[in-house]
């Protein structure tokens, strides 16, 4: 029985310049490594297009295969500018042409590979306009399909006459998806109108929770020179207020006042719109790190900080299908509670929810619910152990072994 990874988009679409790594870049890879971890009853294949190859390529490492089909991205040239104007910055795939990515020698042999015996074929990007061409090219093939990121057309409010032919293919493509996999609450109702079973779960925000846990809080602080007695307040991200920095320099000059604060801001780069505004405020700021090097800043913080909040209708058409990010979930496992718009996709019950942070829903409940966690430390104290229920790799892959088997059950009578 064979599983089937495809992520529809090669290492180029994400703006990385390395060369072509068969093994080391994908969720489908990371969440097919874990499902292997957990049992060895499917043979596993990795696949993904890439515009640097001329030719397929393939590779086997720790039982599972590896494969790369070459690709291309069509694109419309001035009208690429003017249709998307504007979107880039709430919506980095527009950046990468809005989906468009194909590969002719995948879907043929993907064809092949689903007439020659018993294949599920899982997609880790939906929405994306090869993701829809495998869903309408494959017949009586089990199908599971993720959201990672980005509204699909049919919710698309920008370009609302280039997007409509893609609406309309779209709705017919996620009518073969036989089990649609969303993040959160939110985004699973925004699906339920195209799919017929949508399933909320963490299918690749799984957290390793072994690398990322709690160090002790007062030694890692003096390794940081950060002085005792501090309220550390942290923030990883871009340096511009579609990140909500703006928001979170306002606050910290308002609670200077009253504690002493010591604000983190790490990940933003030089040439950002705040970058100038985050030196002047005093906070201690550093660009780019490695994931390693974050888990000592989780650790030191009392409060983990992201606060992006819309102004338009289209902006929180696309909030509503951007998930809960890593970092608050790097921060959860470290120990450390949120103060975050994104907590709302958050996958725990109401009463979890409360034990891992706060949501402000306008700028003017960020100062209040900063003090709230300050004040009130003891009630998240076990923020770690909330978020491992239902974000560890385990649950994770063991919820897609369930999916896995009953679908090979369903269209092959046997898992």
């Amino acid at each position: 029985m064979k599983v089937i990874h495809i992520l529809p988009y090669s290492s180029l679409a994400t703006g990385r310049g390395f060369d072509v790594d068969l093994f080391g870049f994908g969720y489908h890879a990371k969440v097919a490594q874990y499902v292997w971890k957990r049992t060895r009853k499917y043979q596993l294949e990795c696949w993904r297009p890439e515009r640097k190859l001329k030719e397929a390529i393939s590779g086997e490492k720790d039982g599972i295969i590896y494969r790369a089909f070459p690709s291309f991205r069509p694109t419309l040239g001035f009208l690429d500018k003017v249709i998307y104007k504007g979107v880039t910055r709430f919506a980095p795939q527009a950046r990468w042409g809005l989906w468009r990515e194909y590969s002719a020698s995948l879907l043929k042999e993907l064809k092949k590979e689903c007439q020659d015996g018993e294949v599920l074929v899982h997609l880790f990007q939906v929405p994306f306009d090869l993701s829809y061409l495998i869903c309408l090219y494959l017949r009586d093939v089990p199908i599971v399909g993720t959201h990672i990121g980005g509204a699909p057309y049919t919710y698309s409010l920008s370009s609302l006459l280039y997007h409509l032919p893609f609406s309309l293919v779209e709705q017919k493509a996620l009518r073969n998806v036989d089990v649609m996999l969303a993040s959160s609450a939110k985004i699973s109702e925004g699906f339920s109108k195209l799919c017929s079973h949508v399933m909320t779960c963490a299918p690749t925000a799984g957290m390793d929770f072994d690398w990322f846990r709690p160090l002790e809080k007062e030694t890692i602080r003096s390794a940081l020179g950060i002085p005792p007695g501090k309220r550390v307040l942290l923030h990883i991200g871009r340096f511009d207020s579609a990140k909500g920095l703006d928001v979170i320099l306002r606050a910290h000059r308002e609670l200077k006042s009253r504690y002493d604060l010591e604000l983190i801001l790490l990940g933003g780069l030089r040439t950002d719109p705040l970058y100038g505004e985050a030196v002047k405020s005093g906070a201690r700021v550093r660009e780019w790190l490695p994931q390693h090097e974050l888990i000592p800043y989780y650790s030191a913080a009392d409060v983990y900080l992201f606060t992006r909040f819309y102004h338009s209708m289209a902006q929180e058409r696309l909030e509503e299908f951007m998930g809960i990010g890593t970092a608050p979930l790097e921060s959860l496992a470290c120990g450390t509670p949120v103060v975050g718009t994104n907590l709302k996709h958050f996958l725990g019950i109401e009463d979890d929810l409360k034990g891992i942070g706060k949501i402000p829903v306008t700028p003017d409940d960020v100062v209040k619910y900063i003090v709230d966690v300050l004040e009130h430390p003891e009630l998240y104290r076990n923020c770690r152990e909330i978020a491992r229920k239902y974000y560890s790799w385990e649950t994770v892959a063991d919820q897609l072994i369930d999916i896995y088997d009953q679908l090979l059950e369903k269209y092959y009578g046997r898992a």
